[in-house]
C-alpha cells in the first residue's frame, strides 16, 4: 500500500526550535517539544502508527520510483547518512541548475519586489539550507521550514555555527508547514512542491500565513523529457507526478492568483511562477 503520511494531533506536532526572530512574535507559543526518542515523531507517521488523517487524498506518485514513500529519503535512515547525501545532491553547482542559479533567483526576488530588509521568509523544503544564509542576509527574518528530522538538525547547527541570529527552523508536518497566521511575506517553495503530500492543504495553510502583500514563489522542474537532460531519460516524469499547469491549478484552487512567471536565465530545467492572494482581504 501507498506510504502516505498523517497529520499529527496537536498533542504531538513537531517542535519549533526557537529562536530570538520567533520569540518576538506576539502571538501563541509554539507546539511543546518532541523528546528524542519519546513522543511520536515522523518516523512514526511514515510507519502509519501515527493517528488523525487529514481530508486530502494524498498526491499521486510513482511507487515503482519512490517504493517507501514520497519523502521517506528524506525521513528515514540515519541521519548523519541523509545530510551528507543530500549536501552532494543539492549543494553542487556542477550536477544541480537552481545551486548554480542560486544567487540569481535572490536578486531577481529582490528586483520583483518580494524580498527586502522587511521581509520575513519561509524556506519551505529548506533542505540542506541552500537559500538560508543568502535570505538570512537580505531579510529581516527566515524561517527555515523542513519535514525531516534530520535536516532540521542540520538546519539548527548551520543556524548556530553562522550566527544566523534572524533564522528560526521550524520542523513542519507533512500537511502543515507549522507557520502563525499572518506571520510571513514571502513563502519560497523551490523544487520542493512536487514533494508536497498534501498540496492543496499546505497551500491553504500558506495562505493564512502570508501577511498582506505577501507573495508565494514556487520554482519546480519542467516535466519535459525534451528539456530535462541532467538525470537519465524516463526520471522527470517518473520524479515529478505533474506539469506545471497542474500544479499551478492546485495553487489557485486554495485561494492564489498567479501574478508572474520571469524567467531565471541559468535555470534550463525549472520554471517559476509568483503567486499573491486572490482575495484583497485574507
Amino acid at each position: 500500500s501507498r506510504e502516505c503520511s498523517f497529520v499529527l494531533p496537536p498533542s504531538e506536532l513537531p517542535a519549533v526550535i526557537p529562536s530570538a526572530a520567533m520569540s518576538a512574535i506576539p502571538d501563541p507559543p509554539p507546539p511543546p517539544p518532541v523528546a528524542a526518542g519519546g513522543a511520536l515523531s515522523l518516523k512514526a507517521a511514515y510507519s502509519g502508527t501515527a493517528s488523525g488523517a487529514i481530508c486530502e487524498d494524498c498526491a499521486p506518485f510513482s511507487e515503482t520510483h519512490y517504493p517507501k514513500g514520497l519523502n521517506a529519503n528524506f525521513v528515514l535512515g540515519d541521519a548523519t547518512a541523509i545530510v551528507t547525501e543530500h549536501i552532494a545532491k543539492f549543494e553542487d553547482p556542477e550536477k544541480r541548475d537552481i545551486a548554480r542559479a542560486a544567487p540569481e533567483v535572490v536578486q531577481l526576488l529582490i528586483e520583483v519586489g518580494a524580498l527586502s530588509k522587511s521581509t520575513v521568509v519561509a524556506d519551505i523544503g529548506a533542505g540542506t539550507g541552500l537559500f538560508v544564509e543568502a535570505f538570512a542576509q537580505v531579510a529581516e527574518s527566515v524561517f527555515a521550514v523542513e519535514i525531516s528530522p534530520a535536516f532540521v538538525a542540520h538546519l539548527q547547527r548551520q543556524v548556530e555555527s553562522r550566527a544566523l541570529k534572524n533564522v528560526s527552523v521550524i520542523e513542519s508536518g507533512p500537511s502543515d508547514p507549522h507557520l502563525l497566521r499572518n506571520s510571513v511575506d514571502l513563502a519560497f517553495i523551490c523544487d520542493v512542491y512536487h514533494h508536497f503530500e498534501f498540496p492543496k492543504t499546505v497551500c491553504g495553510h500558506l495562505l493564512e500565513a502570508l501577511r498582506p502583500g505577501g507573495r508565494l514563489v514556487v520554482i519546480d522542474f519542467i516535466r519535459d523529457e525534451a528539456v530535462h537532460k541532467s538525470h537519465p531519460a524516463g526520471w522527470i516524469t517518473e520524479h515529478v507526478r505533474a506539469g506545471q499547469e497542474v500544479f499551478r491549478a492546485e495553487i489557485e484552487s486554495a485561494g492564489f492568483r498567479l501574478l508572474d512567471e520571469p524567467s531565471i536565465a541559468s535555470l534550463a530545467e525549472n520554471y517559476c511562477m509568483i503567486f499573491e492572494p486572490a482575495a484583497t482581504e485574507q
